[in-house]
């Protein structure tokens, strides 16, 4: 009876391992938005330059070891 009962439960188990992927969706994407006060010409500049990127770099004042 033991055996049995082990057999039935590796065997749902393993059925749960292949069925429970295709379940799950295939991708998955994750947006985030911020509004900048501020007008474009001055944004992107900020943006394509390393000196102004840096200027608003959430790790530039958080990881003393950056390099750039």
């Amino acid at each position: 009876m033991a055996i049995s009962t082990a057999l039935i439960t590796g065997g749902v188990i393993l059925a749960a391992i292949i069925v429970v992927p295709f379940a799950l969706p295939s991708s998955k994407t994750v947006e985030r938005t911020a509004t900048i006060n501020a007008d474009q010409e001055t944004l992107y500049a900020m943006i394509a330059s390393p000196r102004g990127y840096q200027k608003f770099n959430p790790y530039h004042d958080t990881d003393p070891d950056l390099k750039i």
